[in-house]
Protein backbone atom coordinates (compact mmCIF):
# COMPACT_ATOMS: atom_id res chain seq x y z
CA UNK A 1 0.00 0.00 0.00
CA UNK A 2 2.58 2.47 1.02
CA UNK A 3 4.46 1.68 -2.37
CA UNK A 4 1.74 2.01 -4.03
CA UNK A 5 1.02 5.83 -2.40
CA UNK A 6 4.75 6.72 -3.20
CA UNK A 7 4.67 5.82 -6.68
CA UNK A 8 1.12 8.09 -6.77
CA UNK A 9 2.90 11.02 -5.32
CA UNK A 10 5.75 10.80 -7.75
CA UNK A 11 3.59 10.28 -10.85
CA UNK A 12 1.28 13.02 -9.93
CA UNK A 13 4.53 15.43 -9.11
CA UNK A 14 5.86 14.79 -12.40
CA UNK A 15 2.76 15.86 -14.06
CA UNK A 16 2.52 19.26 -11.99
CA UNK A 17 5.99 20.06 -12.66
CA UNK A 18 5.35 19.33 -16.32
CA UNK A 19 2.28 22.51 -16.00
CA UNK A 20 4.89 25.08 -15.74
CA UNK A 21 6.25 24.95 -19.39
CA UNK A 22 9.58 25.30 -20.94
CA UNK A 23 12.25 22.91 -20.09
CA UNK A 24 11.05 21.46 -17.08
CA UNK A 25 7.62 20.15 -18.82
CA UNK A 26 10.05 18.34 -21.62
CA UNK A 27 11.97 17.05 -19.04
CA UNK A 28 8.98 15.81 -16.57
CA UNK A 29 7.26 14.15 -19.33
CA UNK A 30 9.79 12.28 -20.72
CA UNK A 31 10.32 11.17 -17.20
CA UNK A 32 6.65 10.26 -16.89
CA UNK A 33 6.66 8.29 -19.61
CA UNK A 34 9.58 6.33 -18.52
CA UNK A 35 7.41 6.02 -14.80
CA UNK A 36 4.34 4.54 -16.45
CA UNK A 37 6.20 2.29 -18.67
CA UNK A 38 3.78 0.46 -20.59
CA UNK A 39 0.83 2.51 -20.22
CA UNK A 40 1.93 6.05 -20.64
CA UNK A 41 3.70 4.71 -23.80
CA UNK A 42 0.66 3.22 -25.17
CA UNK A 43 -1.46 6.31 -24.40
CA UNK A 44 0.81 8.92 -26.17
CA UNK A 45 1.76 7.04 -28.93
CA UNK A 46 -1.46 5.12 -30.12
CA UNK A 47 -4.28 6.70 -28.07
CA UNK A 48 -3.48 10.17 -28.26
CA UNK A 49 -3.47 10.53 -31.84
CA UNK A 50 -7.13 9.56 -31.56
CA UNK A 51 -8.38 11.17 -28.45
CA UNK A 52 -7.22 15.00 -29.99
CA UNK A 53 -9.91 14.08 -32.70
CA UNK A 54 -12.86 14.37 -30.23
CA UNK A 55 -11.19 15.94 -27.67
CA UNK A 56 -9.09 19.69 -27.18
CA UNK A 57 -5.45 18.81 -26.66
CA UNK A 58 -5.40 19.97 -22.97
CA UNK A 59 -8.64 18.02 -22.38
CA UNK A 60 -6.92 14.80 -24.01
CA UNK A 61 -3.83 15.26 -22.16
CA UNK A 62 -5.46 15.89 -18.69
CA UNK A 63 -7.21 12.46 -19.92
CA UNK A 64 -4.48 10.93 -20.45
CA UNK A 65 -2.86 11.26 -17.33
CA UNK A 66 -5.42 10.04 -15.50
CA UNK A 67 -5.97 7.33 -17.47
CA UNK A 68 -2.41 5.77 -17.25
CA UNK A 69 -1.91 6.67 -13.60
CA UNK A 70 -5.24 5.05 -12.88
CA UNK A 71 -4.59 2.02 -14.76
CA UNK A 72 -0.78 1.77 -14.14
CA UNK A 73 -1.93 1.53 -10.62
CA UNK A 74 -4.76 -1.05 -11.03
CA UNK A 75 -2.48 -3.01 -12.84
CA UNK A 76 0.57 -2.94 -11.00
CA UNK A 77 -1.04 -2.75 -7.41
CA UNK A 78 -3.98 -4.57 -7.26
CA UNK A 79 -4.18 -7.27 -9.90
CA UNK A 80 -0.65 -8.01 -10.52
CA UNK A 81 -0.21 -8.65 -6.40
CA UNK A 82 -3.80 -10.33 -6.14
CA UNK A 83 -2.61 -13.03 -9.05
CA UNK A 84 0.48 -13.44 -7.38
CA UNK A 85 -1.31 -14.21 -3.84
CA UNK A 86 -3.36 -16.64 -5.65
CA UNK A 87 -0.86 -18.54 -7.21
CA UNK A 88 0.65 -18.67 -4.32
CA UNK A 89 -2.67 -20.49 -2.78
CA UNK A 90 -2.82 -23.06 -5.15
CA UNK A 91 -5.98 -20.78 -6.83
CA UNK A 92 -8.02 -20.80 -3.87
CA UNK A 93 -9.56 -17.59 -2.89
Amino acid sequence: MWLALAWLGIAVGLRVVGLSGGDAAIASGLLFLVWTIPFGMMWQFVLYQHAVKVLRVDAAQLLGDALTIGVFTLFWFILVPGLVKRAKTGGRP
